[in-house]
């Protein structure tokens, strides 16, 4: 989930100065040799990446851990060409811990520091680069003065007139060394230039001598020469580059069909409608995957918690499926500005950006809208407050940073203040992945008992009310399959259209019967694992989805306890083969124990309440941690409090747990861990049957802890 606030921003830096200077630590890391680069097999897949899709521009020149874990969580990162040499075991703790991120390398593309060739300890590729350099390549006026843009730096001559070298310009120099010094440690996706500039007079702060005959050129001539320059660069870099590397380019609308995407740097520039056409023009006219990617900031004064600006922005670039940046300014990109909004989750369009206060055509300012599958973002772009009417129920956020636009609310207008925007969420109505008792009302948490999505009834019509179902695939065709119970028997319907039904205990068991299902055999297929709910002797069985025994039967307790069991299933170690954890049912202690496939006891079990309580207990399993190993969470049955429990795989509590409802409320929950929204993020869901109770709580419940 996201962190309860972004991280204050950094020092600001003059532009190629921000690439490194105040990450300088005084004891460098000491790389002898590029050894183990990240194995390069295959492109990341931006096609992978769902909405909010979002991106981090950062330039420091070396990242410590605690840089690696945070820049992990984002989709996309442009992150300086020095890394691969000052940290390239964090660039692969990034690729180990987001193996679909992409990571593209920083290189100016028409300037260099006017210290670099000094720098071969703190920037060794700025060094290399700055030695390959003719002094006759910098670009320089009538008077033979350097010219600079940045402070600290000199801008390079990238047209065809500057003087040859060998045979050879800036232009050629610069892609054979992204080539053979920068894409050939492994360690990228492709490359980001920056310097998309358009009119060099003025970045250059007046006119420029291009080809050195002592004679300015007009503006109209150097920046048509410059502009072709440009071109040559990005033409080239991909004439050199492996086909599966990217190139991108910063800041330069009119070099869309030069590039594979761009970065629109200060968002929005003062002229949204101009910015989202341009955006829009890269989309569809850019080099595939032709990707936009827009920068947002605080404009260089680190206000990140101008929550509406980000939003503004965020919205902005759903409008068009571009990436999203948001950080300090163009003093320092260099933080991880982390927010709510960033795990709305939205998935895939569905449809264009629309607008809806007035006609759709060019961007006008005014209110637009796109919808997704799983929600909606709407911007008013405009110059005054309006109340948008969304035909229909929508979800807030549930957010900390910003509680009084994220609010959890059901709604079905909204109202926006200009240059302000929302990101909805299409309230939940299923469970997929795990159990859950048929007709009941569920609230979900995070590990910590904070509650992030509002409640809802989860029912499927094939099945009673209070039978046992499970949706998930079962067979491995990418399709969702069914598992419920029906009494006495086990129903099994397949997506493609197979069925079967199974009678576990014969047909005189009096009560009803819980399920859970996993690979608990280790042969690469699916089991479904039995066991009575509330009456019987706790005997575990197994089944494939044909119907046959796939192991032999076990009691989860002593043969002669009636009170039967709740079964979940889970990869506990972080091995291959799943785990068996059970619950005693009513009647017997609150006592939890964990079975291999083949009925060995893997752990002596644990009391998960007072040893006295004799209500039963709900079992489930799920990694909540992010450590590859599934934690064991408990729910208290009928005659204990609404109490929701973390254990590791061995019993050791993760915290004191919380309660889910009204503590007084002794009705009993059931517990579920599945990832309801698709967020890539397991949750706790909380099964209640009490009717009354969840009329109460409706959509608005909100946890006591």
């Amino acid at each position: 989930m996201a962190t309860s606030r972004p991280t204050e921003p950094r020092r600001p830096q003059t532009r190629e100065a921000r690439s490194g200077a105040s990450r300088v630590l005084g004891s460098l890391l000491l790389v002898a040799v590029l050894a183990a680069a990240v194995p390069r097999t295959a492109v990341a897949a931006l096609s992978a990446h769902a909405s909010p899709k979002i991106a981090n521009y950062y330039l420091h020149w070396t990242i410590d851990e605690l840089d690696a874990r945070e820049l992990a969580r984002w989709d996309l990162l442009i992150l300086d060409m020095e890394l691969q040499e000052r940290s390239p075991e964090m660039l692969r703790e990034i690729r180990r811990r987001n193996p679909d991120v992409v990571i593209l390398a920083y290189i100016t593309a028409g300037e260099i520091r006017t210290d670099a060739a000094q720098l071969s300890d703190s920037a060794p590729l700025r060094a290399k680069l700055a030695n390959r350099i003719q002094q006759s390549w910098y670009l320089k006026d009538a008077g033979g003065n350097r010219r600079t843009f940045w402070p600290g730096t000199w801008i390079l001559n990238v047209t065809n007139r500057s003087p040859a070298a060998n045979g050879e310009r800036w232009q050629d120099v610069l892609p054979r060394f992204v080539k053979e010094e920068v894409m050939s440690s492994g360690m990228w996706d492709g490359v980001f230039f920056d310097n998309g500039w358009d009119d060099i007079t003025y970045f250059a702060h007046g006119p420029v001598d291009l080809d050195g005959d002592g004679r300015n050129e007009t503006a109209a001539d150097a920046n048509r020469a410059w502009q072709e320059g440009l071109r040559q660069i990005y033409r080239r870099a991909r004439e050199v580059l492996d086909p599966d590397y990217y190139v991108f380019q910063n800041d330069g609308p009119m070099y869309y069909a030069d590039v594979q995407g761009q970065l629109f740097e200060n968002f929005p520039k003062g002229d949204w409608t101009l910015t989202q056409q341009q955006i829009q023009r890269t989309a569809r006219g850019g080099i595939p995957p032709a990707v936009p990617i827009l920068n947002s900031n605080t404009g260089n004064t680190g206000r990140f918690t101008e929550y509406g600006n980000m939003r503004f922005g965020l919205a902005s670039a759903l409008l068009n499926d571009a990436y999203f940046s948001y950080d300090y300014g163009d003093q320092d990109h260099g933080q991880w500005f982390y927010y709510d909004e960033y795990d709305a989750n939205l998935g895939r369009a569905v449809g264009s950006a629309r607008r809806v206060d007035g006609a759709s055509g060019n961007f006008a300012a005014g209110v637009w809208r796109r919808d997704f599958e799983r929600g909606a973002a709407v911007v008013n772009a405009g110059g005054a407050a309006k109340t948008v009417a969304l035909g229909g129920d929508f979800e807030k956020l549930r957010g900390t940073q910003d509680p009084r636009v994220n609010d959890g609310s059901i709604v079905d207008e909204v109202r926006l203040v200009a240059r302000d925007a929302v990101i909805l969420r299409k309230p939940l109505e299923d469970v997929t992945g795990g159990t859950f008792p048929n007709g009941a009302f569920t609230r979900m948490f995070n590990r910590e008992g904070v509650t992030l999505r509002n409640g809802f009834f989860v029912s499927d019509a094939r099945f009673g009310a209070g039978e046992t179902v499970i949706r998930t695939d079962l067979d491995g065709d990418g399709a969702a399959d069914v598992v419920g119970t029906d009494g006495r028997r086990v129903r099994i319907l397949l997506a493609n259209g197979r069925s079967a039904n199974l009678l576990p205990y014969g047909d005189k068991l009096s009560g009803r019967i819980n399920i859970a299902v996993g690979d608990v055999t280790g042969d690469g297929a699916k089991e479904i694992v039995t066991a009575p709910a509330t009456t019987g002797n706790a005997l575990i069985r197994i089944w494939s989805l044909d119907g046959r025994e796939a192991a032999p039967p076990f009691h989860a307790y002593d043969p002669r306890f009636p009170g039967g069991a709740s079964v979940a299933v889970g990869n506990l170690d972080g091995e291959g083969k799943e785990e068996i954890v059970t619950g005693a049912g009513p009647g017997g202690g609150p006592h939890v124990r964990v079975f291999s496939g083949d009925g060995r006891v893997r752990d002596r079990g644990f009391f998960a309440y007072d040893p006295r309580f004799r209500g039963g207990i709900s079992v489930a399993v799920g990694e909540l941690t992010g450590d590859g190993r599934a934690e064991i969470v408990t729910g208290a049955g009928p005659g204990g409090g609404p109490h929701v429990r973390v254990f590791s795989g061995t019993g050791t509590p993760r915290g004191q747990g919380f309660f889910a409802l009204d503590r007084r409320n002794t009705a009993g929950i059931s517990v579920t861990v599945t990832d309801v929204d698709n967020n890539n993020s397991r949750d706790i869901l909380v099964f209640t049957r009490d009717l009354t109770l969840a009329a109460e709580l409706g959509s608005t419940a909100v946890a006591v802890r």
